[in-house]
């Protein structure tokens, strides 16, 4: 039989099970890795397009309710940054939350690549990783025409049908 001494809840969506897993005597950690409701409320103000704006604005009011449900029924709490500890700060005891940085600067790679090569990878449906993709698909345009070619990019991942419309146009 299964009989974990800890459960480990990565998301904040995930957390919602926090109090059904603590009633059973199983010490919880989640791990939302953002305060996602100041995330969303954050893209929101940044698109540019009012549909996915308030698409945002209601995620981020449901991620709210998500994190103050939540946040009693955890033991720990894991956030990637100082930021994220400080808003998560009223709704969970400080010392009950641990930063754990989701990315390693580990310097540049060496030696140095020679290629001329440009890929981002990024989880698409999330609007900074698709506006930091559809940035990238502009600026190597703006180099080519300045005669400075990219010799090759791609963008990794899986973009939502409307971003891939609107990838080849300039």
């Amino acid at each position: 039989a299964l009989a974990p001494n800890l459960v480990v809840l990565c998301d904040t969506a995930m957390g919602v099970l926090a109090p059904e897993i603590r009633a059973l005597g199983i010490p919880v950690v989640c791990g939302p890795h953002n305060h996602d409701s100041s995330l969303y409320a954050s893209m929101a103000l940044a698109t540019p397009d009012p549909a996915v704006a308030r698409w945002n604005t209601a995620a981020g009011a449901a991620f709210d309710e998500a994190e103050r449900f939540m946040a009693p029924h955890v033991d720990q709490l894991w956030v990637c940054s100082e930021g994220d500890r400080r808003r998560f700060s009223d709704l969970v005891p400080a010392a009950l939350i641990r930063v754990v940085p989701n990315v390693w600067d580990v310097g540049p790679p060496s030696p140095l690549p020679e290629s001329r090569d440009l890929v981002f990878v990024g989880q698409g449906g999330y609007y900074p990783n698709e506006d930091a993709g559809l940035r990238l698909v502009a600026i190597s345009r703006r180099l080519d025409a300045l005669g400075h070619a990219v010799s090759g990019a791609a963008l990794v991942g899986a973009p939502a049908v409307e971003d891939r419309r609107h990838v080849g146009d300039s």
